[in-house]
This record gives C-alpha cells, structure tokens and sequence, in this order.
C-alpha cells in the first residue's frame, strides 16, 4: 500500500453531498454528532459507544508497516519514513452494525517504546 498526502484527505461521509472534485469536507452539511467526531481529541470510541448504547469492537481489516513515498507536509512527515498504516471498523459488539471506517496511519518514531513494542 502506498501512503502520500492525497490519501490523507479526509474522505467525504455522504457522497452525494460532495462533489468529487472537493477533497475537503464542508462542517455544515455534517450533523452535530459527527462535526463532533471529527473535531475530538478524545477517545471516538468512546463517543460511539454513548451514541450507540452498545459496546464497540475494533475490527482490523489491514495494517502494515511501510515508509512513505513523497513529504507529507501536515504532518511534518519526509519521504522515506517508516509509519503503519491501518484502515479498521468500529463495530457494535452485539449488532456487527458498521459506525465508523477509519484509515490511519501512526508515525513509529513519535510513539513511545511500550506502544511501538505492542503495535509491532
């Protein structure tokens, strides 16, 4: 999988309210809860799990560790950087009922020795 700064724009929820040439997300076409989600810092699992009424389950759907092809200035990434990127579901436990899809990637030098170990 290759990672770059296109794949890090955050993708429309609802496509029919974004045309395809927009590679942002307008805050007002978003309800409350998820200009919410997309603005914590906290735990969005958390969050869902209060909205739902039911426990969460992270489902992995990929996870690898690869460097990066080219800068990726938002986050002060340079070409060559080794990150794990990771797309997972958060699942109702009970329900299997799909919340949120997630891709991701964790900057290995910024995470400390006992996350790094866990993770790797």
């Amino acid at each position: 999988m290759e990672m770059n700064a296109q794949t890090l724009v955050l993708r429309p929820i609802f496509s029919q309210h974004f045309p395809r040439k927009r590679n942002y997300i307008e805050p007002v076409l978003l309800s409350p809860f998820q200009r919410i989600l997309l603005t914590t810092n906290g735990t969005v699992t958390d969050m869902i799990e209060a909205y739902s009424g039911e426990a969460i389950k992270i489902k992995k759907l990929f996870e690898d560790k690869i460097t990066i092809k080219e800068d990726i200035l938002p986050m002060n990434l340079k070409k060559g950087t080794e990150v794990i990127a990771r797309k997972v579901l958060l699942q109702g436990k009970m329900s299997d009922r799909n919340y949120v899809y997630a891709d991701s990637i964790l900057v290995l030098d910024r995470l400390n020795e006992k996350m790094r170990t866990q993770l790797l």
